[in-house]
């Protein structure tokens, strides 16, 4: 189908609203927010998903039913900001929703972190530039390297294109389904990040319980100056062997992720 702006100005309404969508969404996403992407270059991406998502609207008929984006402009200025302002805090929604699953394995490396010993050392996350204890930063790297293996940028770009089909450009409708749904995203994180760091928890607890009863046997022993070379050891040894647990359990985890935000469009969409 050929976009034609001129004689059409309520499909040249509708870009703005289909560019703040995806900006939105670029602003935190993974790889997209990152701080070295430029600004400049978020903006250009999100104008041009604008243009590329507008005739989709077109066709599927359904997106923008019942509403004039002009229309609004032309009789409400104010009203038709209320709009853009409605779309930029879908496309955070959508973006935070996918950037949820980087933070819950950066999560479970600062779980990691402060059981191992590494809680008082920092480096620099590269990421969002950010100090990050040790482990932290490792997992954030794994996350960031499944996420684009499991072509986690590109499903992004997908739920954006399905979301114009579903959620009416300028129409979203906020349910109380909205919060069960952030809720229920937030407590899976949490679950999530503790099933990546049991192994290692469980591990250096046995170690703890060890250590415990060789120093009651053995009372000229410095509990510290052994328990927390070894407890570094142990911590790191396990974590190499639970990698594959790791791949096992992410695949998984990022299926969840964008099957939420397929929930947040039905709910926003009104279905």
């Amino acid at each position: 189908m050929t976009l034609e702006f001129g004689p059409d100005l309520a499909t040249l309404a509708m870009v703005p609203l289909a560019a703040l969508r995806c900006l939105g969404a670029f602003a935190v996403a993974p790889l997209y927010g990152s701080r070295f992407v430029p600004a400049q270059v978020r903006v250009a991406l999100g104008l041009c998903c604008g243009l590329l998502l507008v005739p989709l609207v077109a066709s599927a008929g359904s997106a923008g039913a019942g509403l004039n984006p002009w229309a609004s402009l032309a009789e409400s200025p104010l009203a038709y900001g209320l709009r853009c302002g409605a779309e930029v805090l879908f496309g955070l929604a959508a973006g935070y929703l996918a950037l949820l699953f980087l933070s819950t394995i950066q999560i479970a490396g600062q779980v990691m972190d402060t059981e191992v010993g590494f809680a008082m050392v920092s480096v620099l996350d590269p990421q969002f530039g950010v100090q990050l204890p040790l482990l932290g930063s490792f997992m954030n790297v794994l996350g960031v390297l499944v996420f684009l293996a499991l072509d986690g940028h590109l499903l992004l770009l997908r739920a954006l294109r399905d979301s114009v089909s579903l959620v009416p450009l300028g129409g979203l409708a906020l349910a109380p389904a909205t919060g069960d749904l952030i809720i229920r995203a937030f407590a899976g994180a949490f679950v999530t990040a503790l099933k990546l760091a049991a192994p290692v928890l469980a591990a250096l607890f046995l170690t703890s319980v060890a250590v415990g009863i060789v120093a009651r046997s053995v009372p000229q022993m410095n509990v510290f100056v052994v328990g927390l070379p070894l407890r570094v050891a142990v911590g790191l040894a396990v974590l190499v062997l639970a990698l594959p647990y790791f791949a096992a359990l992410l695949a998984p985890a990022m299926a969840g992720t964008f099957d939420l935000i397929d929930r947040l469009i039905a709910v926003v969409g009104g279905r």
